[in-house]
């Protein structure tokens, strides 16, 4: 089941980030501030209540940016990152998105392929995007046009 998340969920959301990504995870005080920005909405995929996948978007005008996308370990390869795209996709339209962006790191095949699945495409690389440890990696920008 999908649902639009509230600000009682800014710990959840952020302990499933840092399952998921690790230190490119936000913030506890990221997500707080992500919540305060009115053009941003967390949406989640839950199961029997139980948050497994979430997606961050905000939407202005007609451009939309995707956040951060999670799905617990245990619950991927089940199509709940699909679904959550999918609803990110009718929320932008819906709001009037022409254009929805991400960055999505080079050497993460399986985000990249879901990606293009959902229909993005490659739109440009930005070097040194992400930092690990010291250790720098580039991102592919990817953008749907709805």
């Amino acid at each position: 089941m999908l649902k639009v998340l509230d600000e009682s969920y800014i710990s959840e959301i952020a302990r499933l980030e840092q399952l998921c990504l690790g230190e490119q995870a936000w913030s506890e005080n990221s997500v707080r501030q992500e919540f305060s920005n009115t053009f941003s909405t967390y949406v989640a995929y839950c199961i029997q209540d139980k948050v497994v996948g979430t997606v961050g978007v905000r939407v202005i005008d007609e451009f939309a940016e995707i956040n951060n996308v999670a799905v617990h370990p245990d619950y991927r390869r089940q199509g709940i990152a699909f679904s959550l795209m999918k609803w990110v996709e009718t929320h932008c339209r819906d709001l009037g998105a022409t254009v929805v962006s991400l960055e999505v790191e080079v050497d993460n095949i399986a985000a990249q392929q879901l990606y293009i699945k959902c229909g993005y495409k490659v739109t440009a690389l930005r070097k040194n995007f992400y930092t690990h440890n010291q250790h720098h990696s580039d991102a592919y920008t990817m953008q749907l046009m709805l």
